[in-house]
């Protein structure tokens, strides 16, 4: 990857300042896979499918934002302007040969295709806002907030076999387009134990959608989106903080393209265009407490979120266990979490211990074969680490951590399911001097389940030496080493649809780069000036 940052501060007057910040990014990669899937049913072989794939990729990023604020009014008013603006494109060419095998039919023609996916998205956006003092220790914010974004998504899918014949009914060229307008106001107290902030916001939109230049779909909506902050630090070293939002989600291109993707031939999926946009409400409690005499803190935490027209899986499944699937708006779905993270040093050791728990639940709809199927899914994790507390050449971590989780379905109680993980993880940092700087990251986690036989481990080992250099520090030298003993393997568990899936694979493996990086800004680590980095 390729990245370059830029930043601009300019204060034209005592009333008056510009900021400009921007970026730059392009990278590449290649993936190659080879995987072998089986499907039984009652110890009987339903189907087998055998894929190679290799995959490139390229992408590009560019984006710019600017501020300019002007005083009025004794400084008793803020005038802001700001404007967005970001371009992407990405392009992913496939070669793919799959050879399918299902009870019914037999050994299928081996397929030998390519699919070639160039994205292209523009977005931009122009916010006018104003924040007047009306009170001692009241403001008012009243602010108008378009934009635009446009996606355009380009299919071609053919035959390796047949010269790169296309395949025209499946290489499509669909386009995106929402606009919207958010007018909004907020009332502001501030003081210096409270910050308290109530808004009211709308959303007006417009969604589009466009299959080979023909409009298939137009949707206009407005929703509300209030919100809601208060903090308040009712004793030194004591914080309690409550946060309420409400956004609106619009579908992705991918999930609004109604053309079939079978790249899987045993799991087909197709997009929907009349999906309409996610509507959700989060909230969030936190306190705080901290003791600077004795260096201890406790932070507790409940979240909340509900959302209306979840956007949620709707498949089928036939008798050779090949699945079809889609999209679709399903009435709510509901996720609730609760932490607490304590820390305190033990003086006489010279050391500092966490200790984290963490609740979660989750309770959402998705349709088999026009069956409503409620998912429910309880997570409960553990976590104790010790760290020295004088971290003047040496920081040294090192912990441990459980997290099980229960998944229950509606549709078949016979797929409930538990598991568990058990991880150790460590970390040894050494800094001689200002210029140098050496690292060592271990992690090795078990992943059993209660559904199968078998638990995997994985231990992963990464290394890192650092060099700083040139005037006021501004270059840097890096050697990373990443899974040095070649053991990554990516374990997904699917909590979705009808059933738990596994999935180990293996990932992108031990490899070793070389990395430079300059900061035009004197003072490195600021987050001011341009950065430059490069990396092979």
């Amino acid at each position: 990857m390729h990245r370059v940052n830029f930043g601009l501060r300019n204060r034209l007057d005592s009333t008056q300042n510009i900021i400009i910040n921007g970026g730059l990014s392009y990278s590449l990669g290649n993936t190659n896979s080879n995987s072998f899937s089986e499907s039984l049913l009652d110890a009987s072989m339903i189907n087998t499918l055998s894929n190679l794939n290799q995959s490139d990729k390229s992408g590009l990023l560019a984006n710019f934002n600017g501020t300019y604020q002007k005083m009025l009014n004794q400084k008793q008013t803020v005038l802001k302007l700001s404007g967005y603006g970001s371009y992407s494109k990405s392009i992913n060419n496939t070669n793919f040969i799959n050879s399918l095998w299902t009870l019914d039919n037999g050994a299928q023609p081996v397929d030998n295709q390519f699919l070639d996916n160039t994205t292209d998205e523009l977005s931009y956006s122009v916010k006018v806002g104003m924040t007047q003092k009306i009170g001692k220790y009241y403001y008012i914010e009243p602010q108008v907030h378009l934009g635009t974004s446009d996606e355009n998504l380009d299919r071609v899918r053919g035959n390796l076999a047949l010269s790169d014949e296309v395949i025209s009914s499946l290489s499509p060229n669909f386009e995106k387009k929402y606009q919207w307008i958010r007018p909004g106001i907020s009332l502001k107290r501030n003081t210096d134990k409270t910050q308290f902030n109530v808004g009211l916001q709308a959303e007006i939109g417009e969604l589009n959608s466009k299959l080979w230049g023909e409009d298939i779909n137009q949707t206009n909506f407005l929703y509300f989106t209030p919100r809601l902050s208060y903090e308040y630090e009712y004793k030194t070293g004591r914080r309690l903080n409550f946060f309420y939002n409400s956004s609106v989600t619009t579908p992705t291109s991918d999930q609004l393209l109604p053309v079939v993707n079978s790249i899987n031939p045993l799991s087909a999926f197709y997009g929907n265009p009349d999906l309409k946009p996610e509507y959700a409400h989060t909230a969030n409690l936190q306190w705080w407490i901290f003791d600077q005499f004795s260096f201890t803190s406790l932070m507790l935490s409940l979240n909340g979120s509900y959302t209306m027209d979840k956007i949620n899986w709707k498949s089928s499944v036939d008798q050779q266990l090949i699945q079809s699937s889609t999209l679709a708006n399903v009435t709510d779905d509901y996720q609730a979490s609760a932490n607490v993270d304590f820390s305190t040093p033990i003086k006489k050791l010279g050391l500092k211990v966490d200790m984290s728990i963490e609740e979660r639940w989750n309770q959402g709809i998705n349709y088999i074969n026009d069956i409503e199927n409620e998912n429910t899914n309880l997570s409960h994790r553990f976590s104790l680490s010790f760290e020295n507390r004088k971290k003047k050449k040496w920081d040294v971590v090192t912990g441990a951590a459980i997290t099980l989780q229960n998944s229950w379905y509606s549709v078949q109680n016979t797929l409930n399911n538990q598991y568990f993980d058990f991880s150790w993880f460590g970390e040894l940092r050494f800094n001689p001097n200002d210029s140098w700087n050496f690292e060592v990251v271990a992690d090795v986690t078990n992943y059993n389940d209660l559904g199968f036989n078998k638990s995997v481990q994985v231990p992963l080992l990464s290394a890192e030496i650092s060099y700083h250099f040139l005037k006021n520090k501004r270059g840097q030298l890096s050697l990373n080493g990443y899974d040095l003993l070649n053991q990554n393997t990516g374990i997904q568990r699917l909590n979705e649809l009808n059933y738990l899936r596994v999935i180990q694979s293996n990932s992108i493996g031990r490899y070793v780069m070389l990395s430079f990086k300059f900061r035009l800004n004197k003072f490195g680590g600021n987050g001011n000036g341009i950065e430059v980095k490069m990396k092979r």
